[in-house]
């Protein structure tokens, strides 16, 4: 079952939990003493819990209801456990207080592409855009009730880019030597992507 395609949405729902490389700018401005030392102890830390989470929370729910995982495994318990209502606050609090370091990210890369320069992003500015994508994003949400879709579809796109072939783009540009490599990992991770993405429209990646 490894090496089935359905796999492919498997490693693009991993890619999600990486994704935090459009705020490593902020955190590294706002590290105390911002050594370049100091930020890549604080990434091997940060990514080596994330990886650990991941990787228990991951296990232990296909160990317990195998193929027949829900998107959302929560949802795969009974509503009455005391426990689980627990989780499902504890998953609250956290994407209410993670959202806003992720929306953060996601306003400033949309004003960058609409080309609004720094000094015209004023507090009206960034309250209006804020509110506008807001809309867009609580009418999508609406509609794309499926957890599992969202964290693929996303992971192979977004996730893909920003984890396998940005850096590896700007690592090549960079460092000459290592085009070939850098090269070989972005078109890996594109072809990843794509065949991820195609897998999610077309629900073939329904194993959660």
């Amino acid at each position: 079952a490894v090496f089935r395609p359905q796999s492919i949405v498997f490693v693009s729902m991993l890619s999600t939990a990486y994704m935090c490389h459009f705020n490593s700018p902020k955190f590294y401005r706002e590290l105390k003493d911002n050594t370049i030392a100091r930020f890549n102890k604080l990434v091997a830390y940060g990514f080596g819990v994330a990886i650990l989470i991941s990787a228990t929370v991951a296990a232990v729910g296909f160990a317990t209801f195998g193929s027949a995982s829900d998107g959302f495994v929560l949802n795969n318990y009974a509503e009455n456990d005391l426990w689980i209502a627990l989780s499902r606050f504890a998953v609250s609090l956290s994407l209410v207080f993670s959202y806003p370091i992720s929306f953060q990210g996601l306003r400033d890369g949309v004003l960058d592409l609409v080309g609004t320069p720094m000094e015209k992003r004023t507090n009206a500015v960034l309250n209006q855009s804020t509110v506008a994508i807001l809309l867009v994003v609580t009418m999508l949400a609406t509609v794309l009730k499926d957890v599992s879709f969202v964290v693929a579809f996303g992971g192979a796109t977004l996730g893909n880019l920003l984890v396998y072939v940005y850096p590896a783009l700007m690592f090549g540009i960079v460092s000459p030597e290592a085009r070939v490599p850098s090269a070989i990992l972005g078109i890996t991770g594109a072809v990843l992507g794509l065949i991820g993405s195609i897998l999610c429209i077309k629900g073939s990646g329904g194993a959660h």
